[in-house]
């Protein structure tokens, strides 16, 4: 029997290593934190982190592979640009986690890891009730191995340098902090400016849509 299995319609993760020095690692790790919620970390003050002078070659790094994501794999047309919307450092205490949640007002997010530790948590990924596929969480279809067609969850292991990128739209969470050590992780988001495709008359721009 020969057949194919084609990813149609699939969520486009991306992950690879970004190279980052001492002198960012201290920079980024060295910022004035604010608590957010209850055991869910505290945010750098800054929302525009890498908007920075001192940031500058770690921002171009990240911009090669948003265009490795988006031209090489995607292969989005030039007409559209996608700018870097903001950025911010997350410190997670021992015992700290992050909810699943979704990154609202973007199209791209993904995260670059600063400090990490085997036991600091991973990356998980979820297939939520609102995505529209064969199997759904809301079906409890049980399966003799689970693969990449069925997982309804899947986990990414960050070390330092990992960076991941993926729609914005796609919910996450972050496992709780085991480690002995703060973790340290810089989230990221993108928007599109340009002007969209045939057939339409709204350009984007910064998030904002703006009538011809």
């Amino acid at each position: 029997m020969s057949y194919r299995i084609i990813p149609l319609f699939h969520t486009p993760l991306y992950i690879d290593k970004i190279d980052i020095s001492d002198t960012e690692k201290h920079n980024l790790i060295n910022q004035d934190y604010e608590d957010i919620e209850a055991r869910n970390g505290r945010m750098s003050k800054t929302k525009f982190l890498l908007n920075e002078a001192k940031f500058r070659r770690l921002r171009d790094k990240l911009n090669k592979h948003i265009d490795v994501y988006t031209r090489d794999v995607l292969a989005v047309g030039h007409e559209i640009t996608f700018v870097l919307q903001n950025s911010w450092c997350m410190k997670h205490h021992p015992g700290h986690f992050s909810q699943l949640h979704y990154h609202r007002n973007s199209i791209l997010s993904g995260v670059i890891y600063i400090k990490t530790l085997p036991t600091s948590g991973d990356l998980y990924f979820h297939n939520t009730s609102a995505q529209n596929n064969l199997l759904s969480p809301i079906f409890s279809i049980p399966f003799e191995k689970v693969n990449i067609h069925n997982a309804n969850r899947y986990f990414v292991r960050p070390e330092d340098g990992t960076i991941v990128i993926f729609p914005s739209c796609l919910s996450h969470r972050a496992q709780m902090n085991k480690s002995k050590s703060a973790r340290y992780c810089l989230p990221f988001n993108y928007i599109i400016k340009g002007v969209l495709g045939p057939g339409t008359e709204t350009t984007w721009s910064l998030g904002k849509e703006y009538e011809l």
